[in-house]
């Protein structure tokens, strides 16, 4: 019997179709208490971080960006895009976002502008001191990355002993009720793989919490050590195909991209992504050099904005950057912002995006 999802197993009657809207993904700091990497076939591991799309980002210079953005100007910048494009929820993430000492001030703040919905990504090391204060600030997610439940393995991938602390941490937002709680994976073609999922399947039926299951992420350069430990997720299927009480198919709106989302008889959630290839999202990816390997396309998370306050559209492109300075930032003059408008406008008419401020839609969608 062949236990590959086919198309067949997703379009059944009692399935659904849902569309979510865009999010706008402000990277808070590029600072980070990890020093992440994955393991090769000689035992050592590579050091891998896609960094959020900084600019010129190296995993060894990761303390050497920009000083934090303050509060005032990271929630200025905030209500200007949502006037500009209707998108009403936000994520809050980083290098690592917990490390801020006002993390609880920002979400408090964006709570305060009417954002329908906030999100962090987190590695989780702080998450158990945080969680009330940030439920009480108004946070309604939070996505932790945990690659392994493995003491050891999860030390060797992140250079930190403390998965413990982590998976507390995970529990205490359980216990104070704080909202949509998912733990985020990156599969590996690698020995005890499939041990992990089962392991990371079990804890999150016994907590009750969403596991997102990511392909390793493409980088410019070093796609042959992608290629070897790049694995799909069809590949663990049969771990959660007993179990799926119910599927949902979510097509999203600006990567061509699917979220299949399985709901299982034992409390979990699965969530993964499936991507028509190349990633032609919009105009813009017509044209681009890595179209073949690209795991996201423009725009893929959302409208993310780096800690230097540029709109980071994707996260191969440098040359795709525009900075948004002037419409957060108390210096900048009416010309100024009325410019900076004008040529993010032009930009994402050139890139096939439709802004939704002139129809009042709550999304942005392709045209």
């Amino acid at each position: 019997m062949n236990d590959t999802l086919i198309e067949t197993d997703w379009f059944t009657p009692r399935h659904e179709t849902m569309r979510l809207k865009p999010t706008i993904r402000l990277i808070i700091t590029s600072r980070c208490n990890f020093n992440c990497s994955f393991p090769v076939a000689n035992g050592k591991n590579k050091k891998w971080c896609h960094a959020e799309g900084i600019e010129g980002f190296s995993p060894s210079r990761k303390f050497e960006f920009n000083p934090d953005p303050d509060v005032p100007t990271l929630l200025r910048l905030g209500e200007s895009l949502k006037s500009l494009t209707g998108i009403n929820r936000i994520r809050l993430a980083g290098l690592e976002p917990t490390l801020r000492s006002d993390i609880s001030e920002l979400v408090a703040g964006f709570k305060r502008l009417a954002f329908e919905r906030i999100g962090i990504t987190t590695n989780g090391s702080l998450l158990q001191g945080l969680a009330k204060d940030l439920l009480n600030a108004g946070l309604d997610e939070v996505n932790v990355s945990i690659h392994s439940l493995d003491r050891n393995t999860y030390a060797k991938i992140t250079g930190v002993d403390c998965l413990d602390e982590v998976l507390d941490g995970i529990r205490h937002c359980k216990e104070i009720g704080l909202g949509t709680i998912k733990i985020n994976c990156v599969l590996l073609r690698r020995e005890g793989m499939k041990g992990e999922i089962r392991n990371l399947l079990k804890f999150a039926s016994e907590n009750s919490v969403v596991l997102r299951l990511y392909q390793l992420f493409w980088l410019p350069i070093g796609n042959s050590w992608v290629e070897k430990y790049q694995v799909s997720w069809q590949n663990f299927f049969p771990l959660w195909k007993p179990f799926i009480r119910r599927t949902r198919i979510q097509s999203l709106i600006l990567p061509m991209r699917h979220r299949i989302t399985f709901e299982l008889t034992t409390g979990a959630i699965v969530q993964v992504d499936t991507f028509n290839r190349p990633k032609l999202s919009c105009a813009e990816c017509w044209s681009c050099p890595y179209k073949f390997s690209c795991e996201e396309g423009l725009f893929g998370c959302g409208l993310r904005v780096t800690p230097d306050l540029r709109l980071s559209p994707c996260l191969y492109r440098d040359d795709l950057n525009f900075s948004l300075r002037p419409l957060c930032e108390n210096g900048s003059s009416k010309q100024e912002r009325e410019h900076t408008i004008a040529e993010l406008r032009r930009r994402f008419q050139s890139w096939g995006v439709k802004l939704s401020i002139d129809t009042g839609a709550e999304q942005i969608t392709l045209v």
